[in-house]
């Protein structure tokens, strides 16, 4: 039987996140002692890929500043993204 993607803990794609509110708690978070506050459980130890920011139709400004740092692009103005995403 197969199980689905999003699955709690056992799923392949539960350390995705598409959620602009939950992007923007992740880069708040990211490298510090406080990284299990995005998840209850560090994706290391349910051998789990590190956690990854995906953009979606639920993805928001924050997901797109990620996005953009990741690839080492400039920053773009919020009013810009935010017609983009509308």
């Amino acid at each position: 039987m197969p199980i689905r993607p999003n699955r709690g803990i056992i799923g392949d794609d539960i350390t995705k996140i598409e959620s602009g509110i939950i992007t923007d708690w992740f880069n708040n978070v990211k490298g510090t002692e406080h990284e299990n506050e995005v998840a209850p459980y560090l994706p290391s130890l349910m051998g789990h890929p590190p956690t990854e920011v995906v953009i979606g139709k639920g993805s928001g400004v924050p997901n797109v500043d990620y996005k953009l740092k990741e690839l080492a692009q400039d920053p773009i103005d919020n009013a810009e993204i935010k017609d983009s995403l509308l």
